[in-house]
This record gives C-alpha cells, sequence and structure tokens, in this order.
C-alpha cells in the first residue's frame, strides 16, 4: 500500500507519534542513554574476547563473588535515600539528600575497612568467599565508588542531563576496560579484574563532579546541616521499604553466582559470571538507560498521561527484549566459542538458558519504577521479597536433588519468567489505578 500525495509516510508518521506529546520527552531521554550505554558497553564487550584468553574461568569467578559482594553492601551505604533524589521539587531539598547519601556512603565504608580488617577471614569462610580474602582491602574502595557513581548518576537524572551520564558511561568504560587488559598483560590475576572494575567507576565519578561543579558549589553555599535531617524525616519510606526491598534485589540478582560458589567450584562460577554478563548485556545497554529516563519523565506526566507512555514503552520494549533473547537463545554457544574462545562453550550453553528471561525482563524492569508512584515503596518491598524467597527455594530444591549447573538454571528461570509478569500485571493496574484518580 502506498502512501496518498500530500500525506506524510508511515515512518514519518511512527517517527512522530513517538517523539511527540508526553512521551517524546521519555524516549529522547532514553535514547541519549541508551546511545551512551550501548557506547560504553560495546566497548567492554570489544574487551571480553582479550579478557578471556587473559584471565581464567577462576579468575572470572573470583570477579564474579567480588562484585556480587560488593552489590550486596551498596544499598546500605545510602539507605536507599538515593532513589528520592529525583523527587523533590527544588534543588535545595535534592542537595541536602545529596549529601547525606555521599557522607552515609563514606562512613559505612570505613566500617567496613575496619570489620575486615579485625575479621576479614572469618567473615569470607562464613560467607564462602575466602577467594576474596586476599583482596578484602579493595571492598571498601569498590563499595564507595559504585555508591558515588549511583548517588551522582541520580543528581544528573534529576537534573535531566542524560548526555552528561552518557559521555560518562562511555569514558567509565574505556578506563576500566583498558586497565583490566593492561594489568592482565603483566600478569596481575586476578587483581587486574578488581582494580579496572573500581578505577572505571572512580572515573565516572570524578566526570560527573567536574560536570555539575559550578552548580553544585552554589548549592553548597546555600545548604545548611539541618536541611539533611528535615529531608531525611520527609523521604523516610524509602530507607524503612525501599531499603530492604533493595537488599532483597540485590540479593535475588546475586543470588546464582552466590549459590553457584557455593555449589559448584570457581571455574563453574566464572562460566556462570560470563554468560549472565552476556545476557545482561541487552539490558544495560538499553533498558537500564531506557528505565532511568522512564523514571525521570513519567512523574511529570499526570494521571492522564502516564499509561499513553506506559503502553507504547512497554511495547518497543517487548519487541526488543523478544528479538535479543531470540539471537542469545539460537545462537548463544556459538557465539562464545568464537568470541570467548572454545574454553568458554560452556558458558554459551548457560546463557542459551538465562536468555528466555529477556523477553519478559525488559517490559517489567523498565517499567518497574512507575510503581514508586502508583504503590509506593511496600510494593517493592512485597515484590522483592516474593522474588528472593523463590529464588531461594529453586536454588535449595536444585541442591537437594543435585541437580547440575544447567538444570539449576532452567529452574532459576522459569521462576523469574512468572515473577515479572506478575511485576508487569501490577505495574499495569497501578497505571490504570492512578488515571482513573486522576478523572
Amino acid at each position: 500500500m502506498h502512501d496518498t500525495p500530500g500525506k506524510p509516510s508511515l515512518q514519518h508518521r511512527i517517527a512522530a507519534r513517538l517523539s511527540g506529546g508526553g512521551s517524546g520527552a521519555v524516549f529522547r531521554g532514553m535514547a541519549t542513554l541508551a546511545a551512551g550505554s550501548g557506547v560504553a558497553r560495546l566497548i567492554g564487550l570489544a574487551s571480553i574476547p582479550i579478557l578471556t584468553r587473559l584471565y581464567s574461568p577462576e579468575d572470572f569467578g573470583v570477579m564474579a563473588v567480588f562484585n556480587a559482594l560488593i552489590q550486596l553492601l551498596i544499598p546500605l551505604a545510602t539507605l536507599r535515600y538515593v532513589m528520592a533524589l529525583p523527587l523533590p521539587r527544588n534543588d535545595r531539598t535534592a542537595f541536602a539528600l545529596l549529601v547525606l547519601c555521599l557522607g552515609l556512603a563514606a562512613c559505612l565504608s570505613v566500617l567496613v575497612g575496619v570489620v575486615l580488617l579485625a575479621g576479614g577471614p572469618v567473615l569470607f569462610a562464613f560467607m564462602s568467599m575466602e577467594s576474596l580474602l586476599p583482596f578484602w582491602w579493595l571492598v571498601p574502595l569498590g563499595m564507595i565508588g559504585a555508591t558515588g557513581y549511583e548517588t551522582l548518576t541520580m543528581w544528573a537524572t534529576r537534573q535531566r542531563e542524560f548526555r552528561v551520564i552518557a559521555r560518562t558511561q562511555i569514558a567509565q568504560s574505556a578506563v576500566g576496560e583498558a586497565l583490566k587488559i593492561a594489568l592482565g598483560l603483566l600478569m596481575l590475576k586476578p587483581l587486574g579484574l578488581l582494580i579496572g572494575q573500581i578505577a572505571g567507576q572512580g572515573c565516572g565519578s570524578s566526570r560527573l563532579i567536574m560536570s555539575f561543579r559550578p552548580d553544585l558549589a552554589i548549592l553548597w553555599h546555600r545548604f545548611r546541616w539541618r536541611q539533611i535531617l528535615a529531608a531525611a524525616r520527609r523521604y523516610r519510606g524509602f530507607p524503612a521499604y525501599r531499603l530492604p526491598a533493595q537488599l532483597l534485589l540485590v540479593y535475588s540478582i546475586q543470588a546464582p553466582l552466590l549459590f553457584a560458589a557455593y555449589l559448584y567450584d570457581s571455574a563453574t562460577t566464572g562460566q556462570l559470571a560470563l554468560a549472565i554478563m552476556a545476557v545482561s548485556l541487552p539490558f544495560l545497554l538499553v533498558g537500564q538507560g531506557a528505565s532511568r529516563a522512564f523514571y525521570g519523565h513519567v512523574k511529570g506526566l499526570g494521571p492522564s498521561g502516564t499509561t499513553p507512555v506506559l503502553w507504547r514503552v512497554l511495547q518497543v520494549s517487548a519487541v526488543l527484549g523478544g528479538l535479543m533473547a531470540l539471537a542469545i537463545h539460537l545462537f548463544g554457544e556459538l557465539i562464545f566459542a568464537l568470541m570467548f574462545g572454545s574454553d568458554w562453550r560452556f558458558a554459551g550453553e548457560l546463557a542459551e538458558i538465562l536468555a528466555l528471561m529477556l523477553v519478559l525482563q525488559f517490559p517489567a524492569s523498565i517499567t518497574i519504577e512507575l510503581n514508586n508512584i502508583t504503590r509506593g515503596q511496600r510494593f517493592f518491598f512485597l515484590v522483592y521479597g516474593v522474588r528472593a524467597l523463590g529464588i531461594t527455594a529453586a536454588f535449595l530444591a536444585a541442591d537437594a536433588l543435585r541437580l547440575p549447573v544447567a538444570e539449576t538454571m532452567m529452574l532459576y528461570v522459569g521462576f523469574m519468567l512468572i515473577q515479572y509478569a506478575l511485576v508487569l500485571t501490577m505495574t499495569i493496574s497501578g497505571a490504570r489505578r492512578l488515571e482513573r484518580a486522576g478523572r
């Protein structure tokens, strides 16, 4: 069918629909963050074939356990006040939250360092993380680096400076991956992987500080310490509900690696870590930035404008997730063998199983932050609580049945698909309820 003369083509009508109205800013922000995140992740992807030939599966297993520990500590560092940064109407309150988050992170990092210095061997043995004992001193550094970058990124999200975030992501990835390769060539294994990870986050934080330095300096001169207490009280729901919810979420994300380290050997943990990294790449390339842009814009759309934007984002994200899941599921083992070497073929088999989650993970994870507005913090606590219990039950069942790692991942993926479907249902119903209340 041809377009009638004088009538815009189908492509132009689709582009106009996506770029116009209340959803236009959302999609532009998503595109900007997706581009920056995409370039950053492509740099990381390009480095993996080199890293897998410099470092062994056991080295990747150490890095996986290190990252799992850091991710478990990050929510505690800011008590999740960081998620409230985009919400205040004035920058003075938001700046008080920024100071609060960075101060909490610094204090907890020092505390963690002291605790590990005094009782590191006992704690690592208790958590089945003995492989981290030689690198205990990197834990507080990794914690403050990751927390600082998350906090400053949320400040940039508040300002809708998505280009700044995109540029820092690229710089972060370039510095981190280059350092991993350089230290690997110097035979610093697995230390090079850990230092590269920390250095990349530090680079991203420093670039964000420089970008917002003039505005932050003005706000600092107007800042009063009592504003921290007022802001903490106003957004106390975040540590009360979002902190335990985030801890449950991080546990759920890291559980496959934590249980793999407990149930299997370090080489298997390294294979699974690479598989998870590869399967997570599509969401990190597109979904993470899209989620941040969606959250940054949707809070200002109003009840009547939220549902149409939600549906458009769900449609686009479902198509993207499905296409990426299909590609990895069909060609995962072949891709891994060609890109990373024959030693990583088993990681490709695991990636083929894990990729099935992307079909529902994309739409569910991109839009879940809408529930901050429609349902509040208790929603996240309940959702992530159910997820953590279900994942734990799945791995305990696998342990009891002595399942091999591939069958264990099938059990895990099956539960996650059910959980993502429930989250999508709740998000859509919350948006509809908000629209009815606005009417």
